[in-house]
């Protein structure tokens, strides 16, 4: 390509070159003769010449009279000047139509090799999102495997259906919750509630609209691998509660959640609903099925 540009350059510089130039003519000198009165006294009859500029196409013969060259030499000089010029113009043009010529066929050529190439190309592009996709999954699987995961475990502690005294309630239960960690990093532990509710329907939320109940602790609280947070809650009943416990009229449920930071900074929430049932030889905890707070993230 270099040599092609600076082959260009050189025809135009010739084209340039190559232009007719007009050159003036200098003035032929014309012969004086005086006769006469016009005749100078202190001269002889010597001859005086005389510059006198003439038009191109004026020639001055021997004899002093004036002809008109005819115009045939006048454009033989003509064409002889500009034939120069039109030949480095003809070898200009085709110089370029040729190079035209061949950069047409180079795209032509580009154009097939790329149209040729275009389903390979497709095919590495589906492999790379394939392997983007793959990547990403790889990613997202371990942070899963090493993030955090809470469950939330139910210790009845005791029931008391014993009088305590006229002032005091029928009978108590407590319950010990324990927020186990089996994960592979640290919870760290942004919210904490439960609560002991007695009633005759399932439960699907938390009691709120008082102060205090989605306040988020500090980020200090963190639960260990392998390790749980325990949350003792205790509630008390009266005689017509205990007789609807015991004949299943109201059930105590035991609500609440833990909500924590993976050390991928993910909120996670671990809620439960769990509702005692009592007997009387020994009362246990079991899980509520129907209940829509037994969710785990």
């Amino acid at each position: 390509m270099r040599r092609i540009a600076g082959l260009i350059i050189l025809c135009m510089a010739l084209t340039t070159w190559g232009q007719p130039k007009d050159t003036p003519k200098p003035a032929l000198p014309v012969e004086n003769k005086a006769k006469g009165a016009d005749k100078p006294q202190d001269k002889s009859d010597a001859k005086q010449p005389a510059a006198v500029p003439l038009p191109p196409t004026i020639n001055v013969n021997v004899a002093g009279k004036l002809e008109m060259k005819g115009q045939e030499a006048q454009a033989k000089r003509d064409e002889a000047h500009s034939s120069l010029p039109e030949i480095f113009t003809a070898l200009f043009t085709g110089l370029l139509f040729a190079v035209t010529a061949w950069l047409a066929g180079v795209t032509t050529g580009l154009l097939w090799e790329a149209k040729r190439q275009f389903p390979w190309f497709r095919k590495n592009v589906e492999a790379a999102t394939q392997a983007a996709n793959a990547a990403s999954a790889n990613v997202q699987t371990l942070i899963t495997s090493e993030r955090a995961y809470v469950f939330a475990e139910m210790i009845l502690n005791g029931i008391s259906n014993t009088v305590m005294g006229e002032s005091e309630q029928f009978g108590h239960v407590q319950i010990l919750v324990k927020f186990w960690n089996y994960g592979k990093t640290p919870a760290v532990v942004t919210m904490v509630r439960g609560y002991i509710d007695l009633r005759n329907d399932v439960p699907h939320e938390l009691l709120s609209g008082f102060e205090g109940a989605e306040k988020e602790l500090p980020p200090s609280l963190g639960i260990a691998t392998n390790c749980a947070y325990d949350v003792l809650l205790n509630t008390k009943f009266s005689v017509e509660d205990f007789l609807d416990i015991k004949h299943w009229n109201k059930k105590l449920y035991v609500v609440g959640k833990l909500e924590y930071r993976t050390v991928h900074d993910t909120p996670c929430i671990t809620s439960f609903c769990w509702h005692l049932v009592y007997g009387d030889v020994g009362s246990t905890l079991t899980l509520t099925r129907d209940s829509r707070l037994n969710v785990r993230t």
